[in-house]
Parts: C-alpha cells; sequence; structure tokens
C-alpha cells in the first residue's frame, strides 16, 4: 500500500515496476490493513507526524507485524521533531527483503 497523494504528485513512480502499489489513503489506516492481513507491506519516503502513525503502529505491532525506518532502524516517539521521515511496516514476515526491495530502487 502506498500513500494516495505520493501517488497522485508521481513521489514514487519509481517503484511501479517493482513493487505492486496500492494507493491508500491515510497511515494508520494502511498499517491496521497490513495487520489485518488484507496487504503485506506500505512504506513513504516522506515525513509523516509521530500522531499520523502511532495508534496503527500498536495495531499492527500486535498482529505480529513490524515497522521501522527505512535502514532498518526503530522509530523514536517524542523527540524535537514529531516529523518521522521514511517508515517501511510489513506483516513481520518479510520485513528485511522488502527493505532491500525499497532502497534498492
Amino acid at each position: 500500500l502506498v500513500s494516495r497523494s505520493e501517488t497522485r504528485r508521481n513521489l514514487i513512480s519509481q517503484y511501479e515496476n517493482v513493487l505492486n502499489m496500492v494507493p491508500t489513503g491515510g497511515m494508520s489506516h494502511k498499517l491496521c490493513l497490513v495487520a489485518a492481513g488484507q496487504a503485506g507491506a506500505t512504506f513513504t519516503r516522506f515525513p509523516r507526524n509521530e500522531w499520523d502513525v502511532a495508534a496503527g503502529i500498536v495495531i499492527l505491532q500486535e498482529a505480529g507485524g513490524v515497522m521501522t525506518r527505512l535502514d532498518g532502524s526503530p522509530l523514536l516517539f517524542n523527540q524535537e521533531s514529531p516529523e518521522i521521515v521514511g517508515m517501511a511496516a510489513t506483516n513481520g514476515m518479510c520485513h528485511e527483503d522488502f527493505l532491500a526491495l525499497v532502497n534498492s530502487v
């Protein structure tokens, strides 16, 4: 799953031949769809505020999913800036492979 606005603005067009992208609104909504098994993964290279992802991350993690920065490091909250740049979430079974694929483009 990918951002509708990023898709509309052609910000992630370089992934079209690599990933089966489904534009979907709302980062927490995408995280819940991954948690429910309705999608395998989602990512963004662009800033999101921590309050836009916090609830979705809890739901994802409770379902066995994983969300990290694109470099694989954990997300940190309550930092000086509330923006988190570059995140990927998966069902947990393919996280390293998905990160490698996203970062290879």
